[in-house]
């Protein structure tokens, strides 16, 4: 396995403990599992490090060892704990989608029990990620487009007026509903899978089924990666 297959395990490793790791708690990874991945010991403190002292979009607070014989003296000796911090999510994007994309074209799945677009939202680092994968916006914070799409973010696959966004954001809107999903980079097929808007309505599919795609003729959709 050489060394950008071992990043990318590694780094899928991490975006996959830190969906269900609380917000503001540290990434705990087994070493043990990562060596059963073909991720050594050696690999992993190298890169944390590196993403530490040299990126520092981490920070370690232990560097795990994979021999379980040691476990009864330190139970934490056997797992990798560190600290994500601000610029992570971007790396990580840039590192994983390398071997993934060639023409930033999205090739649509043929399975027509699976969707094929989920968006998904952290209002933490605020961004606005498709698959997993492509980072569409990341809206500045507290902004007109972050309150708006985070309204809708929580409250998918429902027609929205405008008025009830500025009852429950307790703000006047200076943008309609199409500006603000085109400030966002919904363009184009992007926009139309994802969204229905009028002047003063809005309905954000999400996750978007293949069936719906079907309807609307997408076969595959050009995204603008950030």
């Amino acid at each position: 396995m050489d060394v950008n297959e071992k990043i990318k395990i590694f780094l899928n490793e991490i975006d996959q403990i830190k969906q269900i790791t609380v917000e503001n708690k540290p990434i705990r990874i087994s070493a043990f599992d990562l060596f059963q991945k073909g991720i050594d010991d050696d690999f992993v403190h190298a890169y944390l490090k590196k993403l530490d002292y040299e990126f520092g979009i981490v920070t370690i607070r232990n560097l795990g060892e994979s021999n379980i014989a040691i476990y009864n003296d330190n139970p934490d000796q056997g797992y990798n704990v560190f600290d994500l911090k601000e610029g992570f999510g971007e790396y990580y994007l840039k590192k994983t989608q390398i071997s993934e994309i060639s023409n930033k074209n999205l090739k649509l799945q043929d399975n027509p029990k699976s969707y094929n677009l989920k968006i998904t939202y952290s209002e933490t680092n605020r961004e606005i990620i498709l698959n997993n994968l492509f980072l569409i916006a990341k809206p500045d914070f507290d902004s007109e487009n972050e309150q708006v799409f985070f309204y809708l973010y929580r409250n998918p696959n429902t027609l929205i007026k405008r008025g009830e966004v500025m009852e429950n954001l307790n703000t006047t809107l200076t943008k309609d509903f199409g500006k603000i999903i085109e400030n966002l980079n919904f363009k184009k097929d992007l926009r139309k899978a994802f969204f229905d808007v009028s002047r003063d309505s809005i309905k954000f599919y999400n996750p978007v089924s293949k069936e719906r795609l079907d309807e609307l003729g997408i076969k595959n959709i050009a995204i603008k990666v950030k």
